[in-house]
């Protein structure tokens, strides 16, 4: 069954949200200068999940999480390329939606607590026990707490399903369970039926997928309520709230008795009642619309103008790793910016494929404004995510960006998909290392480019091509590390050598085309 069925909507948002951080009594074996700190820790997450995941008091509920937290779905207690992360940020976002109307029936059961205490930190772990009429959900769970001048509070928590009861059927989640129903996602994958392949691949909780699968089959076949549905619980697990509400909504106007959430019904009737400030609203609207039309115009028709309307004179265009500045950060100036759409929209073709933007929210403090949303590029076998914010000022001529941050989330490449988390990235880190003892210059190059640490991987190109000068692939590497950090001139130069030397050499068609409408001295 989907992991947010009708019977049971309170597992249809996200794992860690709904199988709560609560246990009865520290371990027999804790040392008695810690029971009180244990105890306490107890007693601050059970009544914070009662109150929240039970009585819907969301208030409680976030009292226990640090501004840094994060909550971990996954298969296991060690990461996984299926875990999926959500922040505080888009905790508080899926509290406003779910912890609304009467508190929920059901029951928590919880057992093996255990807490221990080490230099400021506590880990505190758990199975938790969450049953209503015809289901049980099991679930062990590890929370990482920190002490602050404030009390203890949570900054990770990591849940991984054990069993599940569905009426008379039970399933344990062992790894030969995940292994075979990873094969069903295969054998589901090659049979082309899009409704077996979303089945498959929600009961083996590759959520981003089914997402993915599901956007496309409501897309293709929009009348079918129930299809909007799964998109709906599908959204809200994957954390795409807006779509989530979106696609609830439009599963009622097909069929006002589909088997929504209670929660989302109220916020449904309660939306026309919102006192929005309807200036504001429209405010953010047209800067919705502005920036989203500048970057699909851009991005994906290729348009310099209409890319480059937007920026104000002293803008930045900040390439990272995640939301918070990061060493691997690449920063491109105003002017950069200009170079680099000169060299890669040289081709006026439009590129195949299609841009699409999600969960956008705009805020505002005076007259300056924070637009976020999550991209979507979808092209041939290929689909890649990213989280985007937007910083504007309004100016005599309206609302200008004057930063924009970006940074990769997912990646699905043919049937391979790859989720930027912290984890992911310290792999990655990990990779580049290997590659570094190694001595390859051009494996170590890939690896530094899949690392997105475009910095380190220009300055290896710019090695390499001195010492193999007659190397067209170091060129090739040269030229498409040069574009990312913003050195358009030099890049263009390195593309010319890579042909001049091998005209078969893998330089993107844009380049090509650049380079014959204006060679390069």
């Amino acid at each position: 069954m989907p992991p947010s069925s009708p019977r049971s909507n309170i597992y249809a948002i996200h794992a860690s949200v709904i199988l709560s951080l609560v246990a009865l009594s520290a371990t027999a074996d804790e040392k008695p200068d810690h029971q009180k700190e244990a105890d306490a820790i107890i007693k601050m997450v059970q009544d914070s999940q009662r109150k929240g995941v039970m009585g819907r008091d969301r208030k409680a509920f976030l009292s226990i999480w640090a501004e840094d937290a994060r909550l971990i779905s996954g298969r296991s207690e060690k990461p996984g390329k299926y875990d999926r992360v959500m922040t505080r940020k888009q905790l508080e976002q899926c509290s406003k939606i779910t912890m609304s109307g009467p508190p929920r029936k059901g029951r928590m059961d919880f057992e093996n607590t255990r807490v221990t205490i080490a230099d400021g930190k506590a880990r505190f772990t758990y199975r938790c026990s969450l049953s209503v009429p015809d289901h049980l959900d099991i679930i062990d769970e590890v929370f990482l707490l920190r002490k602050t001048k404030d009390g203890w509070t949570v900054y990770e928590n990591r849940c991984r399903l054990v069993e599940v009861h569905h009426g008379s059927e039970v399933t344990q989640y062992t790894p030969e369970t995940w292994k075979a129903l990873d094969d069903q996602v295969t054998e589901a994958r090659k049979q082309g039926n899009p409704r077996w392949l979303i089945g498959a691949l929600l009961k083996s909780r590759r959520l981003p997928e089914a997402y993915t699968e599901l956007k496309k089959l409501t897309e293709n076949e929009p009348d079918n309520a129930m299809d909007w549905v799964m998109r709906g619980h599908t959204a809200m697990s994957t954390v795409h709230f807006d779509d989530a509400v979106a696609s609830f909504k439009k599963a009622l106007e097909l069929n006002p008795t589909a088997e929504v959430p209670d929660s989302i019904r109220i916020k449904l009737k309660a939306e026309p009642q919102a006192a929005e400030d309807l200036d504001r609203k429209k405010e953010a609207d047209a800067i919705i619309k502005m920036v989203q039309e500048s970057q699909r115009k851009g991005v994906m028709k290729r348009d310099r103008k209409a890319y480059m309307s937007i920026w104000t004179k002293d803008a930045r265009l900040i390439c990272g790793r995640g939301e918070k500045p990061d060493k691997y950060d690449i920063v491109l100036q105003l002017e950069q910016i200009k170079q680099r759409t000169e060299t890669t929209f040289a081709v006026v073709v439009p590129r195949k494929g299609r841009m699409t933007f999600e969960d956008a929210r705009v805020t505002f403090t005076d007259d300056k404004a924070k637009l976020t949303y999550r991209t979507a590029i979808s092209q041939p076998e290929r689909l890649s995510l990213a989280d985007e914010i937007f910083l504007l000022r309004k100016t005599k001529d309206g609302w200008k960006v004057y930063e924009n941050r970006c940074w990769i989330v997912e990646c699905h490449d043919g049937s391979d998909v790859t989720q930027y988390t912290p984890e992911m990235w310290k792999a990655l880190d990990d990779q580049v290392e290997e590659y570094r003892k190694q001595g390859d210059p051009h494996m170590f190059i890939s690896a530094l480019c899949e690392a997105f640490r475009y910095a380190e991987a220009y300055a290896e190109s710019k090695k390499l091509t001195k010492a193999h000068p007659d190397d067209a692939n170091a060129w090739c590497w040269r030229g498409h590390t040069a574009i990312a950090v913003g050195k358009s001139v030099d890049a263009l130069a390195s593309y010319k050598k890579a042909l001049d030397l091998d005209p078969g050499a893998s330089v993107p068609e844009p380049m090509r085309e650049k380079l014959k409408a204006k060679p390069v001295e």
